[in-house]
């Protein structure tokens, strides 16, 4: 990969953690904080950006495949996602208004958000190959990380009100540094960013009728390996959210104390960075399956461990460091497997289906996660994750790897 290649997707990196962070937490707080708007309708807010997201998402990404100009096919919806984005968080931190912050951030901006994420994970995909998709990923983490270390020290620093929430300031400052940054990146990657020629794409197709194409027969045998994927990661991502949204409540039932919440935090974050970073560049030498086939076993003991903790907090914290090596660090490896096996010429499509599969696997894991918790205890949840998991693992073995030891090793020299 060349060099201004790399560093256009760093920088994305560090704009979709900035990103990501501001609209899952930093939106909330001012509603609650600044707007004053009740849980319930933060909750709608939220909801309807997502509802709003995985439509879109799939949209934009069939446009994305299907677009053929002299600037590229994911550059010129990534730009204009980039710099309409940074003017509706603008327009986002101006208004005190529910209704206003409702309509800019549940619709515009879950459209536009989606012009983003729905070309540069197809993009990251385009300019790499098999065997160094991996090592690319984990670098690009890197940069991601980065990204949510500088908007966390905010959080830290930021000023807070007598009620607790951040000050209208601290939230501005996230909001203008988000959106200014965004704009600085769209103005650079428009120069820097080179992708693939346009005479190597097959025909430009109208993009609808690409989607229409998702629920043919043909399609689906052609990319049954795709969508055997789709059914064992669904099941892992039920098994992940079955207790996954419930630790903070899982630490607060038990008592955690603030150095117990702070070792939490601090093993969470260093078993998420560097198990990224490894099982990444395991992957690309050994294979996608062998590390996803390992990884979760391994998760699965953690959480095992994690149910002792009324005997022992240091058991507990190497169950927790487990769980998010293995689980939270094989989630690069997964969305590196979701790219290999996306059709090369329609990724924006499919990586968007994948998008909608993931989606709609958290819904039962929470609830039945929830469900559990209430009927027994806290600590089960660990318990019910575990024993969904256990599926995925037979469903990953059935699934096609391009990329395994055997697969030769000589250099692909790349156009790009």
């Amino acid at each position: 990969m060349k060099k201004r290649n790399f560093i256009s997707l760093a920088l994305l990196g560090i704009i979709t953690s900035f990103y990501t962070l501001m609209e899952n937490s930093w939106f909330n707080s001012w509603l609650g904080g600044v707007v004053k708007s009740s849980n319930f309708e933060i909750s709608i807010m939220v909801s309807l950006n997502a509802a709003i997201g995985i439509v879109s998402y799939l949209v934009l990404g069939a446009i994305s495949d299907n677009i053929r100009t002299k600037f590229g096919r994911r550059k010129p919806v990534l730009v204009m996602g980039l710099l309409l984005s940074s003017f509706f968080i603008i327009m986002f931190s101006l208004s005190k208004n529910y209704l206003i912050c409702l309509l800019l951030d549940g619709i515009i901006l879950g459209i536009t958000g989606n012009m983003m994420w729905s070309s540069w994970q197809p993009l990251i995909a385009d300019l790499t190959t098999p065997r160094s998709r991996g090592k690319v990923n984990s670098n690009i983490f890197i940069f991601i990380s980065l990204g949510g270390f500088f908007i966390t020290i905010i959080e830290i620093l930021g000023d807070t009100d007598s009620r607790g929430f951040f000050t209208e300031g601290t939230h501005l400052l996230v909001f203008y540094i988000t959106a200014i940054s965004m704009l600085v990146v769209a103005i650079i990657i428009s120069f820097s960013l080179k992708e693939p020629p346009m005479e190597e794409l097959p025909p430009q197709r109208k993009w609808y009728n690409d989607l229409k194409s998702i629920l043919d027969t043909q399609e689906l045998k052609e990319h049954k390996e795709f969508y055997k994927f789709l059914i064992a990661t669904t099941i892992l991502i039920c098994g992940k959210f079955a207790f996954y949204p419930l630790l903070i409540v899982f630490r607060q039932i038990k008592g955690f104390d603030s150095f117990q919440r702070l070792i939490s935090y601090v093993i969470l974050g260093i078993a998420t960075f560097i198990g990224t970073f490894i099982l990444l560049r395991l992957s690309d030498k050994f294979g996608r399956k062998k590390v996803m086939i390992f990884s979760i076993p391994m998760a699965i003991g953690g959480l095992l461990l994690s149910i002792a903790i009324d005997l022992s907090f240091i058991v507990f914290l190497i169950g927790y460091f487990l769980i998010f090596f293995f689980i939270e660090g094989s989630q690069k490896t997964q969305e590196t497997w979701a790219q290999d096996l996306a059709d090369e010429h329609a990724r924006g499509k499919f990586l968007g289906i994948a998008n909608i599969a993931q989606t709609i696997g958290r819904i039962p894991g929470l609830m039945l996660g929830g469900y559990i918790a209430d009927l027994i205890d806290i600590s089960a949840i660990f318990f019910v994750g575990a024993i969904i998991m256990v599926f995925s693992i037979p469903l990953y073995g059935r699934v096609r790897d391009i990329v395994t030891p055997s697969t030769t090793l000589e250099k692909e020299k790349s156009s790009i």
